[in-house]
């Protein structure tokens, strides 16, 4: 069953919290996000498998420091995209800002519109 989390009204610091305490059974867990309105730092630090879908634009560094969650982003992502991602997967519907996947280490990143500079810079095996 998918759970959804309203950004409208719930804060940023609410959902990374939930997003990261949310996987301690075996079952993976889904998440909808909506009205993220470009927020930033959203699902940010997961470290479980999970699957998360983002319904609408994000700001700054959406989906940082990931390790095993799926992230789909319904819309466009702002600078800092995964961010030093460990593995998992980050997708976006639309284009990156960017620095999309800077320092990342490992996973897949799909970027379905265009990227902007520095993509994947200082990459290490994503």
């Amino acid at each position: 069953m998918t759970q959804v989390f309203d950004l409208a009204l719930h804060g940023t610091r609410e959902l990374n919290r939930t997003l990261q305490r949310a996987n301690g059974g075996s079952a993976i867990e889904q998440w909808r996000v909506i009205n993220p309105n470009g927020a930033h730092n959203l699902a940010v630090g997961l470290d479980a498998p999970s699957r998360i879908d983002i319904e609408g634009h994000v700001g700054y560094y959406c989906a940082g420091m990931n390790k095993y969650a799926h992230i789909t982003v319904h819309g466009n992502a702002g600078p800092g995209l995964a961010e030093n991602m460990m593995s998992g997967l980050v997708r976006v519907t639309g284009s990156a800002s960017q620095y999309a996947g800077a320092t990342a280490h490992g996973g897949l990143i799909v970027i379905e519109g265009d990227a902007n500079s520095r993509c994947v810079i200082s990459m290490k095996g994503v």
